[in-house]
């Protein structure tokens, strides 16, 4: 599957963001990779974690996603980004780095 991305955001990390659940279970049904990183080294987890959409960290952990791959920049995990955003209460099941 080819994309076109924006700035280092490929479709899964947009779809993430965005919290589209939908969207992001199709793209990992074609091999998007659950692992991939923007520009500043943030996963679709990380993003998904930072907005608070739930549904959309459950459904990238269950792909398969390394809830401690913390590969942005900063060194921070989706843990982090949750707890920064004021998301971790909603966020209970991702594991602590």
């Amino acid at each position: 599957m080819r994309e076109k991305k924006i700035e280092g955001w490929g479709n899964l990390l947009l779809a993430a963001y965005k919290g589209r659940k939908g969207t992001v279970e199709t793209l990992l049904e074609k091999n998007a990779d659950p692992n991939e990183t923007d520009n500043l080294g943030r996963t679709a987890l990380i993003h998904a974690a930072a907005q608070g959409h739930t549904e959309v960290v459950r459904t990238l952990i269950k792909a398969g996603t390394d809830a401690l791959y913390s590969p942005s920049t900063d060194g921070r995990s989706a843990l982090h980004w949750a707890a920064f955003y004021g998301h971790r209460s909603r966020l209970t099941h991702l594991p602590m780095p």
